[in-house]
């Protein structure tokens, strides 16, 4: 009901304390908006990673699909791999680069990404998988 974090019983020991402000100060950073610009037709638009789906590359052309519909621009898929990566973004293969936060499960050789069954190429498939188990591992701590 009060939205907290954690929780300690009295009386609290100090280390106690000092393990679950670190834990919950961590916490909090997580949860902080990040953003990257992305050039568009009229200017740039700002857009907050956690409502980027994924991003599909077709024809020198990239459709960013988001929580709040599509955005197209001209751009390279290495270009923004390269900044979207820092973010927790993998690319599965040459169209999709993927926001690991988003994927909700694997199928064969398919990432589910926001109701999106998304294909995952053969040679980067272990890759994928390795990388998708660290970071719910990282997210789970």
């Amino acid at each position: 009901q009060v939205n907290a974090l954690s929780y300690l019983l009295k009386p609290v020991p100090y280390m106690a304390f000092s393990k679950e402000l670190d834990r919950s100060i961590n916490r909090l950073k997580e949860r902080k908006e990040k953003h990257v610009l992305i050039p568009s037709e009229k200017g740039m638009i700002k857009l907050d990673v956690h409502n980027i789906h994924y991003v599909e590359s077709e024809k020198h052309k990239l459709h960013f699909h988001t929580t709040k519909g599509i955005h197209t621009l001209n751009a390279t898929m290495k270009s923004m791999e390269k900044q979207l990566t820092p973010y927790d973004f993998y690319r599965i293969n040459s169209y999709y680069l993927v926001n690991l936060n988003k994927v909700s499960g694997v199928e064969d050789e398919y990432a589910l990404v926001g109701g999106d069954k998304l294909k995952i190429s053969r040679t980067r498939k272990k890759a994928f998988l390795e990388t998708l188990t660290a970071f719910v591992g990282r997210k789970l701590k």
